[in-house]
């Protein structure tokens, strides 16, 4: 399987292609997962309540759902 960097320890899934490194079935990352390009989601990202979404180089524009309320925080320059 083609890897970037240090090679992991132990990879577990159901199938991996060894051509693309594509995954089938569910994968559990630990830690920071980097990204270099555009990162397609196919049907939705699943957030808990009290995580953030941070945008901007210096978390400038957060948006948070903490459970009861719905929080979007611009903390930058510039309009909103």
């Amino acid at each position: 399987m083609p890897y970037i960097g240090k090679q992991p320890a132990t990879i577990s899934a159901v199938a991996v292609d060894t051509t693309t490194g594509a995954f089938s079935s569910n994968v559990t990352a630990g830690g920071t997962l980097a990204v270099t390009g555009e990162t397609t989601l196919a049907t939705h990202l699943n957030m808990g309540d009290g995580d953030i979404i941070k945008l901007g180089a210096d978390a400038d524009l957060q948006i948070q759902h903490n459970g009861t309320n719905s929080i979007i925080r611009d903390n930058g320059t510039g309009a909103l």
